[in-house]
């Protein structure tokens, strides 16, 4: 048994399952109301149906939550603050399922705010991924090549929803690279861009990004040529989305153009349905490279 497994035993409620009302889901294990400073790590299916809520994570070298082959894990009003790595982590090489990050406070991460890899190869996703009203940052802390962001999200048909994204100094506030929704965030203070898609992962079942409802404000300010909403080059046509939904989102700041769709896609015949976006002090709506 580790020494963390072990040290985790105290933390734990074995009581009758607690339902959460929000999603009706049921929890066999319980941590809650403690202050740690090393790697939670929930890794392997005895920690499946498993609520982390009020949990203090600060001053770790590492990650501050870290999942691996989990599944129905709910991490709400938790505060991690001052990690090396990412505040919370879904693994590169074991997947999850049905994993809710809600209302949890996340500042000053050497890399990735939130993270979530994907490896089509060796058959890890995340499906059922929620990320919810939380705050993010200063994440990206340690980067300077652009490559570390607020919410990073390569997994299938997640919902990132009502977070706010602020400081992100290397790369985007909010990257996403298959199919899911990003619906009304706020993204503030970015290196790259506000919100992004980089079809390198594998799209999901539903094929379709839906961008609606955020606002973004702040972008690029360590890089040249990114924009608010980038739906970047497209490096592999087998792995792109089929159908994007951008509407309804809030520019604000002088970047232009402030939605931006590479040519990539008309080669492929996509053409992303853009309606309804408001500017404010910004330039053309959108822009497509040539």
């Amino acid at each position: 048994m580790s020494l963390l497994r072990s040290s985790l035993l105290f933390l734990l409620i074995a009581v009758a399952p607690v339902q959460t009302p929000a999603l009706a889901r049921e929890y066999r294990q319980v941590i809650e109301d403690v202050t740690l400073d090393r790697t939670l790590r929930l890794e392997g299916p005895e920690w499946n149906d498993t609520l982390v809520r009020r949990v203090t994570l600060r001053g770790i070298d590492g990650d501050g939550i870290f999942l691996k082959n989990v599944a129905n894990v709910r991490i709400e009003d938790s505060i991690i603050e001052d990690v090396t790595v990412s505040g919370i982590r879904l693994s590169a090489e074991g997947g999850t399922t049905d994993v809710h990050m809600i209302n949890n406070q996340i500042a000053r991460t050497g890399r990735d705010g939130i993270a979530a890899a994907q490896r089509q190869g060796a058959g890890v996703d995340h499906p059922g991924l929620v990320v919810e009203g939380n705050s993010i940052d200063s994440a990206g802390l340690t980067g300077n090549r652009g490559l570390y962001h607020g919410i990073y999200v390569q997994s299938t048909d997640f919902v990132i929803t009502h977070n706010r994204v602020t400081n992100t100094v290397d790369g985007n506030g909010i990257s996403v690279r298959s199919s899911g929704t990003v619906r009304g965030n706020m993204v503030k203070g970015t290196g790259k861009s506000g919100i992004a898609y980089y079809a390198d992962h594998m799209r999901g079942p539903s094929n379709r990004l839906v961008i609606e409802g955020n606002t973004v404000g702040d972008v690029a300010q360590g890089w040249q040529r990114r924009y608010a909403v980038d739906l970047l080059r497209i490096p592999d046509d087998a792995n792109v989305v089929g159908e994007f939904i951008i509407r309804g989102n809030t520019i604000i700041g002088q970047h232009t153009p402030a939605i931006r769709v590479h040519s990539d896609y008309g080669r492929l015949g996509i053409r992303p349905h853009i309606a309804g976006n408001q500017r404010k002090n910004v330039g053309d709506i959108v822009g497509v490279r040539q």
